[in-house]
């Protein structure tokens, strides 16, 4: 067997890793194009969500000038697509993803500390603009081709019951509120053509959608009174999606 010294090997590998990156940039990336739908599922990784009262100074405040800063769990998200790619490197679509329940549960900076816990879901709504590179880096990523993306819409973010304890009236409850918003996403990923017409994703997505708002009738002591109730100053969210498209 012969012996080969450490520049040799050196100058094998480097060879090796040559012919393997010009055989990948040789390599013909098939690109679908025209209509495709998308439909897609991974996880969401929510932020803390910091609720403050609407009216911190009137007599019906529920927090009263405190804040609080609330974690957020995990959830699911759903979605899917219609879309259009323009030309090899752009492409266009509607998508709609609903992210599953994630709890809410902490408590306020005051001294005793009003507890609140509850969960939320959001429906989001985005018209999406993406950019693929399948020539950069060249070779490099094999099949893999890059992409990045980012979408303007609205989402639909549904808050239930929150319920907690008070020093002063002990448990209670205060009721939810769906609301509107406006809504953002930008993120990127890979996509890996597995056929003419399928092609793979795997992607992060950073979602804004804006706030959630609590109700205003709260229930104390087995009475209901009305309260200003409080907003959150942002819902952000995380995630990691795997998805697929079709190209009709």
């Amino acid at each position: 067997m012969g012996y080969f010294t450490p520049a040799a090997r050196l100058a094998l590998a480097l060879a090796a890793l040559a012919a393997f990156v010009a055989s990948g940039a040789k390599a013909q990336i098939a690109v679908p194009s025209g209509v495709y739908v998308r439909g897609e599922a991974g996880v969401a990784f929510h932020e803390d969500v910091n609720f403050t009262d609407l009216h911190t100074t009137a007599p019906d405040c529920f927090l009263c000038g405190g804040t609080a800063a609330i974690p957020a769990g995990t959830s699911g998200i759903f979605g899917g697509a219609v879309g259009l790619r323009l030309n090899e490197i752009a492409r266009t679509d509607l998508s709609v993803d609903y992210l599953t329940s994630a709890t809410i549960n902490g408590q306020n900076g005051a001294n005793p500390p009003t507890t609140l816990s509850s969960r939320f879901n959001s429906l989001v709504v985005l018209a999406n603009g993406y950019l693929d590179f399948p020539e950069f880096p060249r070779g490099v990523l094999g099949p893999f081709i890059p992409y990045v993306g980012g979408g303007l819409g609205f989402a639909q973010n549904s808050l239930g019951a929150i319920s907690g304890t008070t020093d002063a009236a002990g448990t209670y409850t205060l009721s939810g509120r769906n609301r509107t918003t406006f809504a953002y996403a930008f993120g990127l990923g890979v996509s890996y053509p597995v056929a003419p017409r399928f092609t793979i994703d795997f992607g992060y997505r950073f979602f804004d959608l804006g706030d959630l708002e609590t109700g205003t009738s709260l229930v104390q002591k087995g009475a209901t009174v009305q309260v200003t109730g409080a907003r959150s100053d942002g819902v952000s969210v995380q995630t990691v999606i795997a998805g697929l498209r079709y190209e009709l």
